[in-house]
């Protein structure tokens, strides 16, 4: 299991997976960035579909929960 902390820009700011660290997904998934800003001004668990990593071709599933809580990073 990875975990991300994805802020308020759509952009990966802590995670468990160094490769995807500041990863900015409204450069290039706009729609995706609006979907993630949704879900974090809502509640609850978000699972979303099964895809297939570009660089390894590894199966992984992703699943979104918002948190009230202030990052923990800077």
């Amino acid at each position: 299991m990875e975990l991300y902390v994805i802020d308020e820009n759509a952009t990966i700011v802590a995670t468990t997976y160094p490769v995807e660290l500041g990863l900015n997904f409204s450069e290039f998934r706009p729609y995706f960035a609006d979907y993630l800003g949704t879900i974090r001004l809502s509640s609850g668990f978000f699972p979303d579909r099964i895809v297939s990593e570009k660089s390894t071709g590894n199966m992984r599933k992703f699943a979104y929960m918002p948190s009230p809580d202030p990052p923990l990073c800077t």
